[in-house]
């Protein structure tokens, strides 16, 4: 299960609307000028994420939380596997499909390529949305979930040490 601390910004009924609290690490990593994840911060200004979770921990039970509370949310590893797969890898393997079709079929024009490839692209987002929209069950695996309410550390200011 893949951890992350956010804080609730709102409630209703029985949701929760998080944000995510921005990692330190980013920032210290000596890998960030090549990670795209750091590229991604920075051209959207790192702005953290807010996303809506269901306030109900996997036994069942609910957190008595409110505004400004820290929670623990998880993602669950094979669900971020298997969503990367349908995203990017399962359109990709259209892609080439198509393109290794046009290229034995004899197509030569770069126009023609062009269109065989872009028709494979939008086959293959069209067969993952048709698999998802298909198994709810996947879907909902791929949402985060609530974990547990984040442990309260007591901060003490300089004067009082």
């Amino acid at each position: 299960m893949i951890e992350e601390s956010a804080k609730v910004l709102s409630i209703k009924e029985n949701w929760l609307l998080v944000q995510a609290q921005p990692s330190n690490a980013c920032g210290a990593c000596h890998a960030r000028s090549a990670c795209g994840q750091g590229l991604l911060s920075r051209y959207f200004n790192q702005t953290p994420g807010q996303i809506s979770v269901e306030n109900r921990l996997p036994s069942g039970q609910t957190l008595s939380l409110k505004e400004g509370d820290e929670v623990i949310i998880g993602i669950n590893e094979s669900s971020v596997l298997s969503g990367a797969f349908f995203a990017y890898m399962l359109p990709l393997l259209f892609v080439v499909m198509f393109a290794v079709l046009a290229q034995g079929v004899g197509i030569t024009a770069e126009w023609q390529q062009l269109l065989v490839i872009v028709s494979g692209l939008l086959l293959g987002l069209a067969v993952v949305r048709f698999i998802l929209h298909g198994n709810q069950r996947h879907l909902r695996n791929m949402l985060p979930v609530l974990l547990r309410k984040a442990a309260q550390t007591e901060k003490i200011s300089l004067t009082e040490l």
